[in-house]
């Protein structure tokens, strides 16, 4: 795992650019900052002689006024309100904000040197705006990341329980549900039995339901919880009436999103607008680069002009973050703060 630092001063000239080019929305941020305030946090209470790297990016405790919200304004517990969870995570952020000097991008197995060097290759001369260009093209490739790996913009941990949870409430437990019903509703299973033959005999054996239900019903007993067939049917009747989940966007929307926001964020770059014989310009960086973020496989420069010309004619356009966001962005730091509060 690579980790990409970037000032906040830096951070605040590319957002404008990845506002107008990849739709860009600072909640997807959000985790990034709480995260300096948890380290912020840690630091105030470890002695001088202790502090670690983590330390590039937050200031120093002690030498900033008080922070704009005091501890007991993101202190929550379980009787707390989802607007009052909302409005603790949003303080949390401010706070956040206010103390953070940099912002730690995680790349993944991605490498900002690598992204550079397939830029700067491709360079005529070298302009101010490109070095925004290539600080946004980097920050987008862990965005990119931060997405894959949180299904979402938000924190790990949250989402991939959030998703395991999911994953089993909307597929597999309603099968396991189902089970259950045929073996245990009005017991008329017809048995066919199972037939081996061994050494030149055939043996039947007329009791395999027995044996598979007995391997069954204690698994669906503890995954299930459930006390009967009434019950079975009562979940399987929530299940049926419980809002479908909106789904993520199709792989093919994502490479929409950063080829097309990437093709127009390259106009004010000093790539080669023009294929020579040393320098494949544009289009060449565009296809090294989506195909370095696995967005691009088994495609040629042809193609991406002919999906570039697609998407601007049918008005191509991808939001982010298609909800209000929620407090869960800040799950993570309230439930740590509130662990480490007394």
């Amino acid at each position: 795992m690579s980790r990409w630092i970037i000032s906040m001063e830096y951070y605040k000239s590319i957002k404008p650019w990845m506002e107008t080019y990849y739709n860009f929305q600072e909640p997807m941020i959000f985790s990034n900052l709480l995260d300096n305030l948890q380290a912020y946090y840690e630091k105030k209470k470890m002695p001088d002689s202790d502090l670690s790297m983590r330390d590039q990016a937050t200031k120093e405790p002690n030498a900033e006024p008080e922070l704009l919200f005091e501890d007991a304004d993101y202190r929550v517990d379980e009787n707390t309100s989802f607007i009052d969870r909302y409005t603790a995570g949003l303080k949390a952020v401010m706070n956040a904000y206010y103390i953070s000097e940099n912002l730690s991008i995680d790349l993944g197995k991605l490498s900002a040197d690598k992204i550079k060097g397939m830029y700067k290759k491709r360079l005529t001369k070298v302009t101010r705006n490109d070095v925004y260009v290539l600080k946004s093209l980097i920050f987008m490739a862990g965005m990119l990341h931060k997405y894959d790996v949180t299904k979402g913009w938000y924190e790990i941990n949250y989402t991939e329980r959030l998703e395991g949870a999911d994953n089993f409430s909307n597929k597999i437990k309603p099968d396991l549900l189902e089970l259950y019903k045929l073996f245990m509703q009005d017991n008329k299973l017809k048995n066919y039995g199972i037939a081996i033959t061994y050494m030149g005999k055939d043996i039947k054996l007329h009791n395999d339901n027995n044996w598979f239900l007995n391997l069954l019903f204690p698994f669906l007993d503890e995954h299930l919880d459930i006390s009967g067939l009434a019950h079975v049917k009562s979940e399987l009747q929530k299940i049926k009436n419980a809002p479908k989940r909106v789904g993520r966007p199709p792989r093919q929307v994502i490479y929409n999103w950063i080829l097309l926001g990437t093709y127009h964020l390259l106009q004010h770059s000093s790539v080669s607008k023009r294929a020579t014989k040393n320098n494949d310009g544009k289009y060449g960086f565009l296809l090294e680069f989506l195909t370095y973020l696995n967005l691009a496989s088994n495609k040629t420069t042809d193609i991406l002009k002919q999906n570039i010309k697609d998407l601007k004619e049918d008005g191509f356009h991808f939001n982010p973050i298609k909800k209000p966001i929620s407090f869960h962005y800040a799950e993570n730091f309230l439930n740590w703060h509130k662990s480490t509060t007394p």
